[in-house]
């Protein structure tokens, strides 16, 4: 996964998901130097914009059912990958 988000050492990346298996794949992101941030996912796109903006995040992964939100969230934050 990380390879095609392009995720560095120093890099932060937001997980927006109820509890899941994937969380175990990003927890060895630690591995590569970056950060996982979890995101709450009760929280809007709006709400979202901020913490993921002031995290610095460079990618965001997220369950399906987030999808929509995350739409919203990349057109407020650009900067942040899928």
């Amino acid at each position: 996964m990380h390879e095609s988000l392009g995720v560095r050492p120093g890099d932060r990346v937001a997980m927006l998901a109820l509890n899941c298996v994937e969380y175990l794949d990003l927890v060895c992101l630690g591995k590569l130097g970056a950060v996982l941030q979890n995101l709450n996912w009760r929280l809007t796109a709006a709400e979202l914009q901020g913490i993921v903006q002031d995290a610095h995040a460079a990618a965001v992964h997220l369950r399906p059912e987030f999808r929509d939100v995350v739409a919203d969230l990349r057109r407020l934050a650009p900067s942040v990958r899928q």
